[in-house]
């Protein structure tokens, strides 16, 4: 989880370590892109050379889970667990969110009110929790938005939403 290893044919030696948890690693512009979160849920992009030295760090507030980056068109584009779509230009960086939603649904889908409801959860062939935290999503008015641990802490044990349901008398959902 803080370190990667390089393989040189026959044996393997540290080729960088952090203090932070490594959440993924990729390889574009001929460098090494190794995504960062620490304890605090503040994340980073370090960018390393052919050599295992730092290039450049990104950071912003935005950057809060960082899954992926990439270097294209003089751009560094992250992908962000909770941000979206990042695109970094020197120390500026641009949010850019699809209207869509958070993570894939499994569950029920329920039109209420002229608004869309899709439970995000699953559970397995045992019915047992697959731990999914998506919680619910809703599209009206051509929008997305969602309903789980990420925006409403009073959701943040609340495992596997596979069944929604609106109440005829008014807009509640249950």
């Amino acid at each position: 989880a803080d370190s990667i290893m390089s393989y040189s044919g026959s044996s393997w030696t540290k080729f960088y370590a952090s203090s932070q948890n490594i959440s993924s690693i990729n390889i574009s512009a001929n460098k090494l892109f190794v995504s960062e979160t620490n304890s605090s849920n503040h994340g980073r992009e370090v960018v390393l050379r052919n050599d295992g030295t730092t290039e450049i760090i990104l950071q912003s507030p935005l950057l809060q889970k960082p899954e992926d980056a990439v270097f294209a068109d003089n751009n560094f584009w992250i992908a962000d667990r909770f941000s979206g779509l990042l695109k970094t230009t020197g120390t500026s960086f641009e949010k850019i969110i699809p209207n869509s939603p958070f993570e894939k649904a499994s569950g029920e889908i329920v039109f209420h009110k002229n608004k869309l409801f899709v439970a995000a959860g699953e559970v397995n062939a045992a019915w047992n929790y697959t731990y999914n935290r998506y919680g619910l999503y809703k599209f009206e008015n051509n929008n997305w938005s969602y309903y789980n641990q990420y925006n409403y802490p009073l959701l943040d044990s609340v495992y596997d939403v596979i069944t929604v349901a609106g109440d005829p008398r008014n807009d509640d959902i249950y």
